[in-house]
């Protein structure tokens, strides 16, 4: 998208509104977080190649409509990172604590049609565009990480550098692409395995039992850095310092907290989900309870 229509559907997201109809927030057979809805909304035929200004302002506005905390204070890339994610949105919120900035990063995905059958397409698909369809879901990412610079024209987020976080830094790939770190698995189409380093982190911060399981991890390797998977958060201010700190204690080997210590051990612990079945017969989870859910 150019600046022009950044800056536009920038000025969507960042109206008033009175929204926030209640929601509910699962997680699908991929482990693919996605808020639920009680009434559809209409999506548009969409590029599957790249993101249109004009298709998406529809579906952020009835996001603004119904859920606008997922979105509030957001602004859109012009252009995915890394930009093999296209078509779908990132939506970037910019923190600052100490010295430290951190970006929240919405990602939106913008063609996976889960939940949606024949019944509620409006049309047929034709080349490198989804067909209209008719859903009561938006799938997502939400996570946190720290950032060493943002890049800003006429006053809109453009682009940003990641902090490196050192373990997953050394396992860079020197041709790929800005934003892209490997330790390539060919036999997972060409994704990245750090499944071992993120367990790791995952054990550093607390000796508790992780709850969700396998459903979904609390901190993900992306960008070359940790990540906080932080998709259930409405307000994610009150929590930053925690992680702030957590991430000084990575990088630097700050010394840990007692209270942070406490912090993370109950968040380990406070979730609560039901497991149901989609329409398909897939197993699918509701998140019942987690820290800062429902608010």
């Amino acid at each position: 998208m150019n600046l022009g229509e950044v800056k536009k559907l920038n000025q969507l997201v960042a109206e008033p509104t009175d929204g926030d109809q209640g929601c509910r927030i699962c997680v699908d057979t991929f482990r693919t977080p996605y808020i639920l809805w009680d009434q559809p909304i209409q999506w548009p035929s969409l590029s599957v190649l790249h993101a249109e200004a004009e298709s998406c302002e529809p579906i952020l506005r009835a996001i603004m409509q119904r859920s606008p905390w997922l979105l509030r204070g957001a602004q859109l890339l012009p252009e995915a990172r890394p930009r093999r994610d296209e078509p779908n949105l990132h939506m970037v919120k910019l923190f600052r604590i100490e010295e430290q900035q951190y970006l929240l990063k919405t990602k939106l995905l913008m063609t996976y049609m889960g939940g949606a059958n024949g019944e509620e397409l409006e049309d047929r698909s034709v080349q490198d565009r989804n067909p209209a369809f008719q859903s009561d879901r938006i799938y997502y990412q939400c996570r946190l990480f720290p950032v060493s610079s943002v890049k800003t024209e006429d006053g809109a987020v453009v682009d940003f550098e990641p902090e490196h976080y050192g373990p997953a830094s050394g396992m860079q790939n020197t041709v790929g692409e800005a934003h892209q770190t490997a330790r390539w698995n060919v036999m997972l189409f060409d994704e990245m395995d750090f499944s071992e380093l993120e367990q790791g982190i995952r054990e550093i911060v607390s000796s508790r039992t992780w709850k969700p399981g396998r459903l979904f991890n609390p901190f993900v390797i992306d960008h070359g850095t940790v990540n906080w998977n932080v998709f259930h958060l409405k307000d994610i201010s009150r929590f930053l310092p925690h992680f702030h700190r957590l991430w000084l204690h990575l990088k630097d080997g700050t010394d840990f907290r007692h209270e942070d210590h406490l912090f993370w051990d109950e968040y380990y612990e406070s979730w609560e989900y039901n497991r149901f079945l989609s329409r398909g017969g897939n197993p699918h989870w509701e998140i019942v309870q987690a820290p800062g859910w429902p608010t």
